[in-house]
């Protein structure tokens, strides 16, 4: 090899030159082949972990690697109106939120706010009054509120986008409390979640007032299996307005009242939705409601469906108020058990 093709190959190995001259410097020095791929091996990995250093750092919150290491240290340094993202891990809760901020996590299956089951007088995520949060792509579980929320009290405007509330408990709103304000839910899951107690109320998610609208949403397994409990899947205690679009309310269960939904007051309007699949324990002969149970406000169903629910009385829908305005369409509610309606008549509706 002459002087020339051995400073060729030399550079090359060291990587320095265009692809090329390394192709010049191989034409006549088969030797260094070995050692070129060896460079090229070592630079490969080189530019992977500068990229996997890159991904980790477009993260605010993760194990290891990012300035904060809890979502709760990155809320407080947080600057209103910010955006918090968070890898994907589990981290620990609870989190309280008391500014504008939005949450995004790396999908619900990949990031996830978990209180651990501990008995705490919190929710694993609480939003106070005069915030505006977005909460996106992640998991909140494994709360165990002792009052109302165990997944979480929202008192300002919160919206839920592609997230999933589930294996939480509270008395109240074992999945989420919304005490005031606002709260939607886009596509996103509420399931197996559980008021406790004799007296629970709203295993999937209770309505102290405020608005609420869940669209393209699941309530589902959730519980309310107290003696006295209602609402296995919403409680709606005093709504102002409460809305499901293109909803499901499928597979929950209340020892008492409204297996799906239980309304108290407000107007609840359900439009493209399913209620199916609910249970107000046939077993206690004073369950009622196994879909819907109604005791005030106003109620609802445009172009959707309260079908194959159960209890003692009145499987799809029990209504005891008279003065209560009821609007269904006919043929909406059907196959449930033991007859379709009971209580005060609720036009459309055949038994």
């Amino acid at each position: 090899m002459d002087q020339h093709r051995f400073d060729v190959v030399t550079r090359s190995v060291r990587g320095v030159l265009p692809r090329r001259d390394v192709l010049r410097g191989l034409l006549g020095a088969g030797g260094g082949l070995a050692a070129l791929r060896l460079s090229a091996a070592g630079a490969a990995k080189r530019k992977k972990k500068r990229k996997k250093r890159k991904r980790t750092l477009r993260c605010d919150v993760c194990r290891r690697g990012c300035r904060f290491a809890s979502v709760q240290a990155a809320v407080d340094a947080a600057a209103p109106g910010g955006t918090i993202r968070l890898c994907p891990g589990t981290y620990p809760a609870p989190v309280a939120v008391a500014k504008d901020l939005t949450l995004r996590g790396a999908g619900a299956n990949r990031s996830i706010l978990d209180g651990g089951g501990t008995a705490r007088a919190t929710a694993v995520l609480t939003v106070g009054p005069g915030a505006t949060v977005v909460v996106r792509a992640l998991t909140i579980r494994g709360g165990n509120g002792n009052e109302n929320g165990g997944g979480i009290a929202n008192a300002g405007a919160l919206t839920l986008d592609g997230v999933r509330v589930t294996g939480n408990v509270a008395k109240q709103g074992g999945g989420i409390a919304h005490l005031a304000g606002a709260l939607t839910l886009v596509d996103s899951r509420l399931s197996g979640n559980e008021a406790t107690g004799s007296s629970g109320q709203g295993g999937g998610l209770i309505v102290f007032g405020g608005t609420v609208t869940l669209d393209g949403c699941d309530v589902t397994a959730n519980e309310a299996p107290g003696s006295a409990g209602q609402g296995g899947g919403l409680y709606v205690l005093n709504g102002t307005e409460v809305r499901l679009n293109g909803s499901r309310v499928t597979g929950n269960t209340a020892a008492h009242g409204g297996g799906g939904l239980f309304i108290s007051n407000g107007a609840v309007t359900l439009t493209d939705s399913q209620v199916t699949g609910n249970e107000a324990n046939p077993a206690n002969a004073a369950s009622e409601g196994g879909g819907i149970k109604i005791v005030g406000g106003t109620v609802t169903l445009s172009g959707s469906q309260v079908t194959g629910n159960t209890a003692a009385n009145g499987g799809g829908i029990y209504n005891s108020a008279s003065d209560t305005a009821v609007t269904v369409e006919a043929g909406s509610v059907t196959g449930n058990t033991p007859n379709n309606c009971a209580g005060q008549a609720v036009g459309n509706c055949v038994n």
